[in-house]
Parts: structure tokens; C-alpha cells; sequence
């Protein structure tokens, strides 16, 4: 009997040396995932300056057309020429400017749904080791 309850208290040990190993893998996912949600964020910063700045130059473009109104009255054909520039530019930046919005919303959708996945995985992973160690703790008070 004695020699049944030290090969069990052995194998117990064994599975909570393994268990705190991988309770520490985890861990060490969880801090990897932590930091990319860290860069996410500032990711996410980067793309609400991206609006900022276009909001900026909204305003500008706005201000550019109501003077370029102005000169018009004052050189209509010259000025004609350069209003159909200036919308050109405005609406090539604008055009831009979307295409750098969708890439960051798409790789940021992209970044956050692989990152809840692996967080989820984690905890689910980290629950189940938990629950080995309880029972490892319970069993290692009853023998």
C-alpha cells in the first residue's frame, strides 16, 4: 500500500511540475499577446491621427475652394483651370487616404480576431491546468 501511494504521490508531483510548467507557457503567451494588443493600440492611434489629419485637410480644401471662389471672379478661365486641379488633388488625397483607412481596418479586424482567439485558448488552456492542479491538491490531501 505504502509503496502504491508513493508511486501515486510521484506521478502526482510529475503532474504538477508539468502542469506549472505549462501554467507558465501560458503565462508567457498571455504577455506575448498582451504586447500585441499593445501595438494594435497604438496602431489604432495611428489610424484616428490618420483622421484627424484628413479632417484637417478637409477644413483646408474648404478654405482653398471659398478663396479660389473669390479669384475666380477675378480670373475665371485662369482660375477654372487651377479649382479642377485643386479637386483632382483633393479627391486623389481623399482616395488615399481611404485606402490607407482600409488596410489598417482590415489588418487591425485581422490582428484583433487572431488575438481573441489565442487569448481565449489560453484561458480555456489555463482553466483546464488549474483544475488539474485543484484536483492534484485535493488528492494530495486525501492520500
Amino acid at each position: 500500500s505504502s509503496g502504491i501511494n508513493a508511486e501515486y504521490g510521484e506521478e502526482l508531483s510529475e503532474r504538477c511540475e508539468a502542469s506549472s510548467a505549462q501554467i507558465q507557457q501560458l503565462k508567457e503567451q498571455i504577455a506575448g499577446l498582451t504586447n500585441e494588443m499593445t501595438s494594435l493600440k497604438q496602431e489604432l492611434l495611428l489610424r484616428e491621427q490618420a483622421m484627424e489629419t484628413e479632417k484637417e485637410l478637409k477644413v483646408i480644401c474648404r478654405e482653398l475652394q471659398e478663396s479660389i471662389q473669390c479669384d475666380r471672379e477675378r480670373h475665371a478661365g485662369e482660375m477654372e483651370i487651377h479649382r479642377k486641379r485643386a479637386e483632382a488633388m483633393a479627391q486623389e488625397f481623399s482616395a488615399a487616404i481611404q485606402n490607407i483607412r482600409q488596410d489598417h481596418a482590415e489588418e487591425l479586424e485581422r490582428m484583433t480576431k487572431i488575438h481573441d482567439a489565442e487569448l481565449s485558448e489560453s484561458n480555456e488552456n489555463f482553466l483546464r491546468l488549474q483544475k488539474l492542479v485543484d484536483i492534484s491538491a485535493i488528492v494530495g490531501q486525501l492520500s
